[in-house]
């Protein structure tokens, strides 16, 4: 990927996070995206990020919490409109869904069947999107429980409408309890109020 957009998604990345990100962060991510090889004529809608070794970034919170970003696609803007999801992919996002895995490729077909946000899309003026990954651990509360919040990041250079953004991220966000042996699901509620 140029180097310019690369430095221009991770910059948006950071001005619609809480988290801020130090120089060598920002360096780590933009060296990712640059790794990884896209052209913007190509007729699928999205590519996998490089995998590098130790690619994500920690970003420690006070003691008690920390936070991890991880890149995941880069979305060619074009190619957001007219998709049609199968009865196979329905199925499967169903069952992602049940059991609440994070899953990148489910995450792209959400994206793609949201007509607002693939509006932002094609009017954008880069030809790319990202997608991304946040996961916070978090041990900051009463009862001395770990909670694991992962969230995806979707960024859409210089978008209009960042709120139906925001929450299209806080609708596909999950919330677990980490327990003895397993993280179980728990609502929003039930992590805010700990």
């Amino acid at each position: 990927m140029d180097k310019n957009i690369a430095k221009l998604l991770v910059e948006e990345t950071e001005k619609r996070r809480i988290i801020a990100l130090n120089n060598e962060q920002k360096n780590k991510l933009i060296a990712l995206l640059e790794s990884t090889p896209i052209s913007d004529d190509s007729s699928r809608f999205h590519e996998i990020i490089t995998e590098l070794p130790d690619n994500d970034v920690l970003i420690e919170d006070g003691g008690d919490r920390y936070h991890y970003i991880q890149l995941r696609r880069i979305l060619r803007n074009k190619n957001a409109k007219d998709y049609q999801q199968s009865g196979m992919k329905r199925l499967y996002e169903r069952a992602v869904s049940l059991f609440g895995i994070y899953d990148s490729n489910v995450l792209t077909r959400r994206i793609r069947g949201n007509k607002e946000l693939v509006d932002m899309m094609v009017q954008c003026s880069c030809p790319f999107s990202l997608l991304g990954k946040l996961e916070t651990w978090d041990y900051s509360n009463k009862d001395e429980k770990m909670f694991a919040i992962t969230k995806p990041i979707f960024v859409i250079p210089n978008a209009k409408n960042t709120e139906a953004i925001s929450k299209w991220e806080s609708d596909n966000t999950k919330y677990e309890s980490s327990g003895f042996l397993f993280r179980h699901h728990i609502s929003k509620e039930t992590y805010e109020n700990a």
